[in-house]
């Protein structure tokens, strides 16, 4: 199938994206604005719920720990279930803690990135950056 595009839709993180922004007018400060968002290595770990997990107990759709440990019933979270699925995302450095931690079966474990939650970044994120949307084919989405 043969198929013309007028536009490319990139997704990247902040980062990235300012590495690849054409210098161009209007889009040096969103240059720096996303040049500036740190970033932080997280350990991300989908499991199914034990029924004494709080995620499943408790009516808190969320659970912050120490360590910045935060677990969650995503499915609960998402409005798709009633609480199996457990969520759990924290730093990558925290030791890795044995497979009966996470519930009866690990689903799925992946590495991830994401902005911190500092003052500065989130000023940046929710104040600054979403003045570049839509400048110079900027189109800023979801998670930086």
């Amino acid at each position: 199938i043969d198929e013309e595009f007028d536009q490319v839709i990139m997704a990247t993180s902040a980062k990235i994206a300012s590495k690849i922004l054409v210098p161009s007018a209007g889009t040096h400060g969103a240059a720096w604005v996303l040049n500036n968002i740190d970033y932080d290595d997280f350990r991300v770990t989908l499991s199914l719920a034990d029924d004494k997990d709080a995620v499943k107990t408790e009516k808190a759709l969320y659970h912050v720990y120490p360590n910045g440990r935060l677990s969650g019933s995503i499915d609960r979270i998402l409005e798709v279930g009633g609480g199996l699925y457990k969520l759990e995302v924290e730093p990558d450095s925290n030791p890795e803690r044995p497979a009966k931690h996470y519930g009866s079966e690990i689903l799925a474990t992946r590495k991830w990135h994401h902005h911190r939650f500092s003052l500065w970044e989130l000023l940046l994120t929710h104040r600054v950056l979403p003045r570049f949307n839509h400048v110079q084919g900027l189109h800023i989405a979801g998670d930086f």
